[in-house]
């Protein structure tokens, strides 16, 4: 039974967000009603699990993502 939601969050060291309010980001996301992925590095993730990120569409019936380069969400797509 899905009826789920996911987020991805990546939580990336580009420098693009600060840590501070990468740290506040992380904060609000893990109180939400959803499982929680948290990534540091989303874009060699998408590359490299792709069979993880193809599961979640069998598991949750929404995926949320949260990132900052949109290369990252293209692989993914």
């Amino acid at each position: 039974m899905k009826n789920k939601t996911c987020i991805i969050y990546c939580n990336c060291g580009a420098g693009i967000i600060s840590e501070k309010k990468q740290e506040l980001i992380s904060g609000k996301i893990k109180k939400l009603n959803a499982d929680v992925f948290e990534l540091h590095d989303l874009c060699a993730f998408s590359v490299n699990e792709q069979d993880f990120l193809s599961s979640l569409d069998k598991d949750y019936d929404k995926t949320v993502i949260v990132a900052c380069y949109p290369r990252a969400i293209k692989n993914m797509l």
